[in-house]
């Protein structure tokens, strides 16, 4: 096959139907054996190694080649771990997409930060990191020597930390890849020389390819981009685009058609769909929902979103509730929602993201989060909420009122996880955040382990959400019950904890952590 798509077996699995246990892939490859890889980690193709369901961002990919002239004989979306069946002789390019391929990321740092709280060495690479690594230094693509592309949202880690020479890659993308990729890959087949990185150019949203090959967790893309403007992330960089209600649906067929079991609209907030402003239409949204829900119904499957923002749930909050007791959790269904809170200091608001708010003033950022989220759960949704600490510019002032907010959370269905800060964005180029740092500030690590006590519990109240892909495997449902107990045992041992027993915990943990870079 002349060009090889695919992704670390990370990215090219559907975590046995349920997305959400995709955060083990966070955990350190070593506590990853073979029996539980199978378990979290399957994948899906047939004995030519072709996917049956791929990794949506690879998909477009794919999908950009074709509509560019590639024929389906020349182009391969391909399970990571039969690369032995389709990467040859004939191999002219592989392209990889990557999330967190060094295994920095937000997912990462959480994950390693909560491990040295409970006193366990986190040795090595994350098993993210690991399977993009496996891919790279797969024996056949060492052997046959075909041009690497990589792209995916975190490719900007590679040249960050210097890693594109170390890992033999010819050209890492940044940005998006539609646009781009085609002229890169028939460079790659003629065997001419690639520029070492490319910058993607928006692709405008009619332009944008239907996917050729299924989705995993039945994906379709609604927008793309954000354009609120928050200095520390990726997506905001990225121009706001509503995609056509035609592409859409084809997509939604197309899934289904092929088995999917559930639509999973994508977006960075899916009440902005179909708006030219940061207020939601009601008629665009409610158009959109009834026209997927007509397919849905067809074929006995459901619908899910994943990310919304606290000001839209606000701006329109009989909407938010419609589409969740209409359209998505129907009949007392329940599912898990993801919003980004990053904070609860309307200062650093003010400083770090303005844009967050509107139409609202961030001093009533707090109060405003509390009211969408009990909005949200009483439309059937629990809410996955990300928080930031050590943000550029962040001080004690603005540490204590997120833990205000926290405190705020706790009698609401909210699992709100603390990030490390990561510099994206704006901030690309600054030194990364010490998790050790994090750990020996009293008032951070307070933030902290109250945040990861509230994500235990609620967690544990959730527990038939996340494992309802994995309900046949009675080893990964005692080992999450395990980890559940033993982790709300070891959080109230650590809240008794003074400075002086941190340090001394963290310092005879920091002689045996294994280093990213090893």
């Amino acid at each position: 096959m002349k060009i090889v798509l695919t992704a670390g077996r990370a990215l090219m699995s559907d975590y046995n139907g349920t997305s959400y246990m995709g955060f083990v892939s966070a955990l350190p490859a070593s506590l990853i054996g073979k029996r539980l890889e199978k378990v979290f980690f399957p994948t899906y193709s047939d004995e030519n190694g072709h996917v049956l369901w791929g990794t949506y961002s690879i998909l477009k990919i794919e999908s950009s080649l074709i509509k560019a002239g590639f024929s389906r004989d020349e182009v391969i979306v391909a399970d990571p771990t039969k690369l032995d069946r389709v990467i040859g002789e004939d191999t002219k390019a592989i392209g990889i997409t990557c999330m967190d391929p060094l295994g920095v990321g937000y997912g990462s740092g959480i994950v390693y930060m909560a491990m040295m709280l409970y006193g366990i060495i986190p040795k090595g690479r994350s098993y993210m990191s690991k399977s993009f690594l496996d891919v790279i230094n797969h024996p056949n693509v060492k052997k046959y020597k075909p041009k690497i592309i990589v792209g995916g949202e975190a490719s900007w880690q590679i040249i960050d930390l210097n890693m594109q020479e170390k890992l033999s890659i010819d050209t890492a993308v940044l940005g998006e890849g539609e646009k781009v990729a085609p002229e890169l890959f028939k460079k790659a087949v003629k065997g001419e020389d690639l520029p070492k990185f490319v910058n993607g150019v928006p692709v405008n949203a009619d332009e944008i390819p239907p996917i050729l090959t299924p989705s995993i967790g039945g994906l379709v893309e609604i927008t793309r981009g954000c354009g609120r403007g928050c200095k520390f992330c990726t997506p905001t960089l990225l121009k706001f685009r509503s995609i056509p209600l035609d592409t859409i649906l084809r997509e939604t067929e197309f899934n289904l058609q092929h088995g999917a079991k559930t639509i999973g609209l994508h977006s960075e907030d899916f009440l902005r769909y179909g708006s030219k402003t940061l207020i939601p239409e009601e008629d665009k949204i409610l158009n959109l929902f009834e026209n997927v829900q007509r397919f849905t119904k067809k074929y006995d499957a459901g619908i899910g979103v994943d990310f919304v923002t606290a000001a839209c749930t606000m701006s329109k909050p009989k909407l938010a509730e419609k589409v969740g007791n209409e359209y998505v959790n129907v009949g007392g269904k329940k599912s898990f929602i993801e919003m980004g809170i990053e904070t609860g200091s309307p200062r650093l608001i003010n400083l770090m993201m303005p844009g967050k708010v509107l139409p609202y003033k961030a001093e009533q950022y707090p109060e405003m989060v509390e009211q969408a989220i009990g909005i949200l759960n009483d439309s059937g949704w629990t809410v996955v909420g990300t928080l930031i600490t050590e943000l550029p510019e962040e001080n004690e002032y603005d540490v204590i009122k997120t833990i205000e907010l926290i405190d705020n959370l706790k009698n609401l269905e909210v699992i709100p996880f603390v990030l490390p800060f990561i510099p994206m964005g704006q901030f690309r180029g600054r030194e990364f955040t010490v998790l050790k740092n994090i750990v020996l500030d009293d008032l951070r690590r307070e933030l902290f382990l109250k945040s990861l006590d509230k994500v235990v519990s609620q967690i544990k109240k959730d527990t038939r959400i996340v494992t309802s892909g994995i309900t046949k495997s009675m080893l990964a449902k005692l080992a999450l019950e395990f980890a559940l107990w033993y982790m709300g045992k070891k959080i109230k041992k650590l809240e008794k904890m003074d400075h002086k027993e941190f340090e001394e915990l963290v310092n005879k943990l920091e002689k045996d952590i294994v280093n990213v870079d090893n």
